[in-house]
């Protein structure tokens, strides 16, 4: 039978005094009861009551009777050195291997929570929501509201409420493996509601954020809000906290609720600023960011080109559209002109790839006089004073 905590070495040492006792037994219950004997018999009932005990306590510790069942079970973490309960390599051999644990150590710290709220929003719906990412190892978990105040640091809302899974919409805790990321039902901006309460009424009626929750949503509405630049000024802070439930632990994160117009946000505290460089408008750095990899900014020596005025507005008040061929016949000619290109010396008709024509129609300026065809590389051109001077491009 297994040596555990040293139950076989003291079942012995009960087996041996059973022996010495039992012997004094013997030896003394002859003496007492001979004839005409003087020697006392009380000590063979006390060396028999002794030698009784000890061979009960020999099988009593190897099968954990009565009183030694608390010792078998196994000792509690109060037995254990504090020098070896509070090494976190004490449950390892010198190899690495795993000993038999006798205990739970319960000064060893709960690994932290390692979890992040990434939110998203559905434009179709401004709904937002939140990916619980949980880096860590594989957990419980439940999310819920803390603390909610506006920019003023007033409370809003009720001092906590849970948030749903938008899954199956409980609140209750959900396992999360490792690099799993369920959402979160968090927030509904209605902007309908918003609209007409800023266009439409002079009071302010409706729910414009609703926190879905159990056992009912949690609304809340702009009060100080009469038109649309005011919502520029107005946010909530909410508080969230991601519970673990074995081991126990917590972490507490905060997001900025508003809107940027009519678009909702959602952005966690503290804001990160921006990092990077902006991309340059520069087509020149541009090119060398596109072929090089990085900005090469002008040197003194090359200062950078001056813009380009604005070109003037174009004139569109003449501009029409038509389908009739017939308006423009320096285009329709496009079908009788030839293209003269080596790739295409020695094909037959029937073997020419597919091409396209393009033409150009570019009013210039009035003409008094109409020009010479040569000069326009037409048989003919627009003659009357009041038309435009057009010339034709084919490719």
């Amino acid at each position: 039978m297994a040596n555990e905590d040293g139950r076989t070495g003291r079942s012995a040492a009960w087996g041996v005094a059973a022996v010495v006792f039992g012997a004094g037994v013997f030896a003394t219950w002859p003496v007492a009861v001979a004839p005409k004997s003087t020697f006392p018999i009380w000590p063979t009932y006390v060396f028999g009551g002794i030698a009784a005990v000890a061979l009960y306590m020999c099988f009593a510790t190897i099968w954990g009777w009565w009183p030694t069942a608390r010792a078998v079970r196994g000792p509690s973490t109060d037995a254990i050195p504090p020098s070896v309960a509070d090494t976190p390599n004490a449950a390892s051999g010198p190899s690495g291997s795993a000993l038999p644990s006798t205990g739970t150590s319960a000064s060893l710290p709960a690994p932290p929570v390692a979890i992040r709220l990434r939110p998203e929003l559905d434009a179709a719906t401004n709904r937002l929501r939140l990916g619980a990412l949980n880096r860590g190892e594989f957990g419980r978990f439940r999310v819920e509201v803390i603390a909610a105040h506006n920019q003023d640091g007033n409370w809003v809302g009720p001092r906590r409420w849970p948030v749903p899974w938008l899954e199956d919409g409980s609140v209750n805790s959900k396992e999360i493996p490792k690099f799993g990321r369920p959402l979160l039902d968090f927030a509904h901006f209605d902007f309908l509601a918003l609209q007409e309460d800023l266009e439409g009424t002079k009071w302010l009626r409706g729910d414009h954020w609703v926190f879905p929750s159990l056992p009912q949503p949690v609304p809340f509405r702009y009060s100080a809000v009469r038109a649309w630049p005011d919502l520029s000024r107005q946010h909530l802070v909410i508080t969230l906290r991601v519970i673990r439930d074995e081991p126990e632990g917590h972490v507490d994160l905060q997001f900025r609720l508003g809107t940027d117009g009519t678009r909702p946000y959602c952005r966690e505290l503290p804001e990160r600023p921006a990092v990077g460089v902006p991309l340059p408008t520069d087509p020149r750095l541009l090119r060398d960011l596109a072929v090089n990899g990085r900005l090469s900014q002008p040197t003194e020596a090359e200062p950078a080109p001056a813009s380009a005025p604005e070109p003037p507005p174009a004139v569109t008040d003449r501009w029409r559209y038509t389908s009739d061929g017939a308006e423009v016949p320096s285009l329709m000619r496009l079908t009788h002109t030839s293209l003269f290109h080596p790739g295409y010396g020695g094909r037959q008709p029937q073997d020419e790839p597919p091409s396209i024509k393009i033409g150009m129609l570019v009013a210039c300026r009035r003409s008094t006089h109409p020009p010479a065809a040569a000069s326009c590389g037409q048989s003919s051109c627009p003659s009357s004073t009041h038309r435009l001077w057009a010339s034709c491009l084919d490719r």
